[in-house]
């Protein structure tokens, strides 16, 4: 994963002293590259489960970076959400929603994965233009954990059921290095 998230900040093509909102904060890792290379001030990050965002926060402060994380649907109309350089979206869509549009600048980029009911997915670089659109091309391969609203989305004329614990469900600890030292044994992951 972090080849696609390196691919998806550079096509980001961020430089001093812009901003970025990002859309699916997670764990926090790509609030933290932002912040590093753009400061805190300058990142916004949004995300839809309050106790992910509550553990990104947590750990971006461990780390001494401070983005602005909010918790909310990034893809929707959010107030408080001011108009911002680049948008960064890390759950794949099935559409493109307007307001990521309408809040990246003109002369802005949006930088996310799309796809379809049956295919996730591509990534996508998108220029915001003057009047308002944005256009851009398929800039490479990836999958990516659907946005929770369209986890609900129709496939082959079925709805599928959204499977997902919004954010109450058991964590999963991991060692990191366990395939590493244990090449031979499957993974044990605890709940």
């Amino acid at each position: 994963m972090p080849r696609v998230v390196a691919g998806m900040l550079e096509a980001l093509q961020v430089a001093e002293g812009m901003t970025v909102l990002e859309v699916g904060t997670g764990t926090g890792y790509n609030s933290a590259l932002l912040s590093y290379r753009l400061g805190g001030e300058q990142v916004t990050s949004i995300e839809i489960d309050p106790v992910l965002a509550d553990d990104a926060r947590e750990r971006l402060a461990k780390t001494g970076r401070h983005p602005r994380i909010l918790t909310g649907d990034g893809t929707a109309r959010v107030p408080e959400l001011q108009p911002v350089d680049r948008t960064i979206v890390t759950c794949a869509l099935d559409s493109v929603p307007y307001p990521l549009v309408s809040r990246t600048r003109s002369g802005g980029r949006i930088v996310l994965p799309w796809g379809t009911g049956l295919y996730n997915g591509v990534l996508v670089a998108l220029d915001v233009h003057a009047d308002t659109t944005a256009s851009g091309p398929v800039i490479g391969d990836c999958s990516f954990m659907w946005r929770w609203h369209s986890a609900g989305r129709a496939v082959c004329g079925t709805k599928q059921k959204p499977r997902w614990s919004g954010g109450r469900g058991r964590r999963a600890r991991t060692d990191p290095l366990w395939s590493h030292r244990h090449p031979k044994r499957p993974m044990d992951v605890a709940g």
